[in-house]
C-alpha cells in the first residue's frame, strides 16, 4: 500500500514538474514572437550614450580599462556633469565594447542581444519563482511570469538597446538569489560565493541594484519563513560586495553631488521644496498607473510634460492616501508572510532609486525604471487572479485571455514606435505636447529630413514644421539653448541667416561652452564680416556696420571682423 503511495506521489510530481517546463517553454516563444518585430529597428534615443555616439565603446576591447576607470558618460560627452551626481557603470559598457568588437555597428545585432538577454531573463525569473514558490503554486507561477513577459511597459527596455543595462541588472540579481537559494538549501559556500559575485557584477552594471541588498532579506522573512533577525544576519555576506562597489565607485568617480541648471536634466531645479516633494509623490502613483493602465506609453516625461504638483492640490492628496493606504495593508500582511505584503514592500523598495526623493536621477519620471520593480504587479496581480481561478474559472479565463490579447497588441505596437528617432519622437510628441525636450527633438529630426532632401519645396516643408515645434519648445521652456541654436539653424537651412544669427546669440548667451554653438557661430561670424565687405565695398556703411556687429556677437574673437569695424567707425 505504501509503495503505491510513493508510485502516485512520484507520478504527480513528475506531471508537475512536465507541466511547468511546457509552461517555460509556451513562455519563451510567446516572449519571443511578441517582441521579434524590434529586431527591424534602427537606433534610437539614447543608444546613441552606450554605443553609436560613444568614443570609447567604439575603440571595443582596447577601450575596456578607460571604462573600468572613467565616469559612464565619458566616451558620449566632454561633460560628464550633465547630470547631478557621477554615473559608474563600467560592466554595461563593456558589454557594449564586446558588442562592437566582433560586430560593429548593426541594429540587428544590438536588437537580437537584447531580445535573447529577456528571453534569458524570463527563464531565469520562472526558475527562481518554482525556487522560491511550491509546485503547488505553479499556476501563480506562470501567470506571473507570463504577465512579466507581455507587460508594455517593458518596451522601452527591450527595444530601446540602451535598456541592456536594465536587462544585465536584473539577470545578475536573479542569477544571485538562485545561488543563494541553492546556498540555503545546500550549505555549499561556492554557491554563496557566486551569489555574492553576481550582485557585485549587478552593481557594476546599474547602481539601482542596490535595492536588492533590502529585498533578500525579505525574500528570506516571506517565503522561507525565516525570522526578521535570521533573514538580516543571512545577509550581511552581501555587505562584502556592497562595499567593495563602494570602495572602487569612490575611487573612479568618487561621491559628489551638484546642482545641474538644465531643467531637462534636473527636473526639479526650477520648483519649490514643497512643489517638488509633492510631485514626486505624485509621480509614484504615476508608475503605479503605468503598470494597471500602460495605454499612453512615452519616451519622454520631462519638463513640463508633468506640471509641478502643489501640496494643497488634489493629486498630492489623493497620492499621499493612496501611498499611505498601501503601506498600511502591507504592514497589515507582514505577519502572514502573504504575497500581497512582499508585492507591496518589493514595488516600493525597487521604485524608490526612480523617485528622486533620495538622489536626482536626471528625470521625473523613465519608464524603463519600472522594469525591476514591474515584478510586484506581475506578482500581485498573479494572485488575485489565481484566487479568482479557485471560486469562478470562466471569469478567470476571460480575464486572462482579455489581458493577454490588450497587452501582446500594446506591446507589437510599442515595439514598432521604437523603430528609429524619426517614428518615436514625432508619435510621442503627441502623447507628451508639453515636453520641451521631445519638442526640440521633433525639430531636430525635420530639420535632418530637410539636409537630406533635394527637392525644394519638400525641404522648406520640413524647415517649417521644425520652426514649429522648437517655437513650442521655447514656449515651454523659454531659456532652453539647444532649442535657440536648432531654431538657429532651420532659419540657416531657411537662408535667412540674420534670424539664425539672432536665435545663436541667444543660445550661446545661455550656454557659452556649447560645442555646436561654438563651430555654427564661428561659421556664420566669418560670412557676416564678408557679408559686411560687400556691403562696404557698395558704400552700404550702416549696413556694413550691423554685419560686422553681428560678425561680433557671433564670435568675440573674429580678429577680420573687430578690424574691419574698428576701420569703419574711424
Amino acid at each position: 500500500m505504501a509503495s503505491n503511495i510513493k508510485f502516485i506521489h512520484a507520478v504527480s510530481f513528475l506531471k508537475d514538474r512536465l507541466i511547468l517546463n511546457y509552461q517555460l517553454v509556451a513562455l519563451i516563444v510567446l516572449a519571443f514572437l511578441i517582441n521579434i518585430n524590434t529586431l527591424s529597428n534602427d537606433y534610437a534615443l539614447d543608444d546613441a550614450v552606450v554605443l553609436t555616439q560613444n568614443s570609447i565603446v567604439k575603440k571595443g576591447v582596447s577601450g575596456i580599462p578607460e571604462m573600468l576607470t572613467s565616469n559612464y558618460l565619458k566616451g558620449y560627452t566632454t561633460d560628464v556633469n550633465l547630470l547631478s551626481g557621477s554615473r559608474y557603470r563600467p560592466l554595461t559598457l563593456v558589454a557594449f565594447a564586446l558588442e562592437y568588437q566582433f560586430f560593429g555597428e548593426q541594429p540587428f545585432v544590438s536588437h537580437l542581444i537584447n531580445l535573447l538577454l529577456y528571453l534569458m531573463l524570463i527563464v531565469l525569473l520562472f526558475k527562481f519563482l518554482r525556487m522560491a514558490m511550491p509546485i503547488s503554486q505553479q499556476y501563480l507561477i506562470f501567470i506571473t511570469v507570463l504577465i512579466f513577459s507581455i507587460h508594455p511597459v517593458h518596451t522601452e527596455v527591450i527595444a530601446n538597446v540602451k535598456g541592456r543595462d536594465e536587462l544585465l541588472a536584473f539577470i545578475l540579481l536573479l542569477s544571485a538569489l538562485i545561488f543563494e537559494f541553492k546556498f540555503l538549501n545546500s550549505t555549499n559556500r561556492w554557491n554563496l560565493f557566486i551569489s555574492t559575485t553576481f550582485f557585485f557584477l549587478s552593481l557594476l552594471t546599474k547602481e539601482t541594484s542596490i535595492t536588492f541588498l533590502a529585498v533578500i532579506p525579505m525574500l528570506f522573512y516571506f517565503f522561507l519563513g525565516l525570522s526578521i533577525r535570521k533573514s538580516l544576519i543571512k545577509t550581511f555576506p552581501y555587505l562584502v560586495p556592497l562595499f567593495l562597489y563602494l570602495a572602487l565607485r569612490y575611487w573612479v568617480v568618487g561621491f559628489s553631488h551638484f546642482v545641474v541648471a538644465d531643467v531637462s536634466n534636473s527636473p526639479y531645479i526650477m520648483a519649490t521644496a514643497a512643489q517638488a516633494f509633492a510631485t514626486k509623490i505624485f509621480i509614484i502613483v504615476k508608475y503605479i498607473g503605468l503598470l494597471i493602465f500602460p495605454f499612453t506609453l512615452t519616451s519622454e516625461y520631462g519638463f513640463n510634460q508633468i506640471p509641478y504638483v502643489e501640496l494643497s492640490s488634489f493629486k498630492f492628496i489623493f497620492s499621499s492616501f493612496l501611498l499611505v493606504g498601501l503601506i498600511v495593508v502591507a504592514i497589515l500582511n507582514f505577519n502572514s508572510r502573504s504575497i500581497l505584503g512582499f508585492s507591496i514592500f518589493y514595488f516600493f523598495i525597487t521604485i524608490s532609486v526612480a523617485t528622486n526623493l533620495f538622489f536626482d536621477f536626471g528625470a521625473p519620471l523613465a519608464e524603463r525604471m519600472l522594469f525591476i520593480p514591474s515584478l510586484s504587479f506581475c506578482l500581485l496581480l498573479a494572485f488575485f487572479a489565481n484566487k479568482c481561478k479557485k471560486y469562478n474559472r470562466t471569469i478567470f479565463s476571460i480575464f486572462i485571455i482579455t489581458l493577454f490579447s490588450f497587452f501582446s497588441f500594446k506591446t507589437v505596437a510599442r515595439n514598432a514606435e521604437w523603430k528609429n528617432n524619426e517614428t518615436l519622437f514625432i508619435t510621442d510628441v503627441k502623447k507628451s505636447p508639453e515636453s520641451s525636450r521631445l519638442n526640440l527633438f521633433v525639430c531636430q529630426q525635420y530639420i535632418l529630413k530637410a539636409s537630406l532632401d533635394s527637392i525644394v519645396i519638400e525641404r522648406n516643408s520640413f524647415l517649417d514644421s521644425a520652426l514649429l515645434y522648437g517655437a513650442k519648445s521655447l514656449k515651454i521652456q523659454p531659456d532652453y539653448s539647444y532649442s535657440y541654436l536648432r531654431m538657429g539653424l532651420a532659419w540657416y537651412y531657411k537662408g535667412n541667416y540674420y534670424k539664425a544669427a539672432d536665435y545663436w546669440i541667444k543660445a550661446m548667451e545661455l550656454d557659452k561652452q556649447n560645442a555646436d554653438g561654438e563651430k555654427w557661430t564661428k561659421d556664420l561670424s566669418n560670412w557676416f564680416n564678408e557679408e559686411g565687405l560687400v556691403y562696404l565695398k557698395n558704400n552700404m556703411r550702416k549696413e556694413a556696420l550691423a554685419c560686422f556687429n553681428y560678425a561680433l556677437q557671433l564670435n568675440h574673437s573674429n580678429d577680420n571682423a573687430k578690424f574691419n569695424r574698428n576701420a569703419l567707425l574711424k
